[in-house]
């Protein structure tokens, strides 16, 4: 008994299955530096570095996916990103 070929024509045009491209997509970080002036008159003497990706000046909070303590100290990159609260905080592009 001969056994037949499949019909490889018939798979090659079996729809693919779509996947979602927009976890693909490249993300645009920002590292910022907090310089914010507490009610007291003194700047923040920590002067710590955040990597958002999606911060936004007038914005009420922003993920963060890094941070630098005192921006010394090595960057910890964080598992799953923290939302932070901006409120009363202030900013300037590291570059």
């Amino acid at each position: 008994m001969a056994m037949s070929q499949p019909n490889i024509t018939a798979l090659d045009n079996t729809p693919k299955k779509q996947y979602n491209t927009h976890m693909k997509q490249k993300q645009q970080y920002q590292i910022m530096r907090e310089t914010t002036m507490w009610e007291d008159g003194t700047m923040d003497t920590g002067r710590h570095v955040y990597v958002f990706t999606d911060y936004k000046p007038n914005a009420r909070a922003a993920t963060v996916v890094a941070f630098s303590g005192f921006g010394r100290h090595p960057v910890k990159k964080y598992t799953k990103p923290l939302t932070i609260d901006l409120r009363g905080r202030t900013f300037e592009e590291v570059v």
